[in-house]
């Protein structure tokens, strides 16, 4: 099902990642992701210019205000702390590897920061040990199942009723070139001449 492996995305983006935050819309039923540029259109924007339709700057405007007020019906994904990180990708070692490989491996996740989604998603090679990488990411889905149960009963949602409202366009801005003033000459009209 697409929401949960959204929700995995969500669930998992580094802890410092700041370009773009996901939220769940209970009003809408919808998840959305808000980019730190989105702000910009608040106000007179700043001498940007966006790619967004009408409609889509409508609702992301309605949606900044709406979490600029605390609305309830908006909620912010949690993202899995570190130690959540580290205790998941641990327990998977363990259970999956042996000798070097695993001493290797669990140096590897003692390693898990703040920029990683979950470091062992890099540190496995495609050409793993035995598969490794096949089960981890079986393993990952079964996460993605669990998180998604956890947040079904949390907030009282059906995932199959939520829908994901993308924004196709790039979601970058343009900085719009300032307009200089600059000396005129009077110039007779075309039809005084």
């Amino acid at each position: 099902m697409e929401q949960i492996t959204w929700l995995a995305i969500a669930s998992t983006v580094p802890i410092d990642y700041e370009s773009e935050t996901f939220y769940y819309d209970a009003k809408e039923k919808e998840f959305f992701i808000l980019g730190m540029l989105d702000y910009l259109l608040i106000g007179d924007h700043g001498g940007f210019e966006f790619e967004y339709s009408e409609e889509e700057c409508i609702r992301l405007v309605d949606k900044i205000q709406r979490i600029d007020n605390q609305d309830p019906t908006l909620i912010e994904i949690p993202v899995l702390t570190i130690v959540e990180r580290i205790s998941f990708q641990q327990r998977f070692v363990n259970e999956h590897t042996s000798g070097e490989v695993q001493n290797q491996l669990l140096e590897i996740v003692s390693k898990q920061s703040y920029e990683h989604q979950l470091i062992l998603d890099s540190a496995i090679p495609p050409e793993s040990f035995d598969n490794l990488l096949g089960t981890w990411e079986e393993t990952k889905f079964r996460l993605a199942q669990t998180i998604a149960l956890q947040f079904e009963q949390a907030y009282g949602v059906n995932l199959k009723e939520v829908s994901i409202w993308r924004i196709d366009k790039p979601r970058g801005v343009k900085k719009l070139a300032p307009i200089k003033a600059t000396a005129t000459t009077k110039v007779k009209p075309w039809w005084n001449h």
